[in-house]
């Protein structure tokens, strides 16, 4: 499967991405429902569904992150 974001190296970039990652899905959010045209909804339902696929990723990759880092502590 090929990556739709840059996963970090450190636990702390990840969350940084996921913070920034949240911050977009609402401005898309926010500018979808201000949509009224048919062409500017579906291209910003598309930017939606991206940001909401990046974020999935994003979160996968923080718990792997965290088990590492638990996996070096022990």
């Amino acid at each position: 499967m090929s990556r739709l974001v840059h996963i970090p190296e450190t636990l702390s970039e990840i969350e940084d991405s996921i913070v920034q990652k949240n911050e977009q899905l609402v401005w898309w959010l926010d500018k979808l429902n201000r949509s009224r045209k048919n062409s500017l909804r579906h291209m910003r339902a598309m930017h939606v569904d991206t940001v909401r696929s990046q974020l999935v990723e994003l979160e996968q990759a923080r718990v792997e992150a965290e088990e590492k880092a638990l996996c070096n502590i022990a």
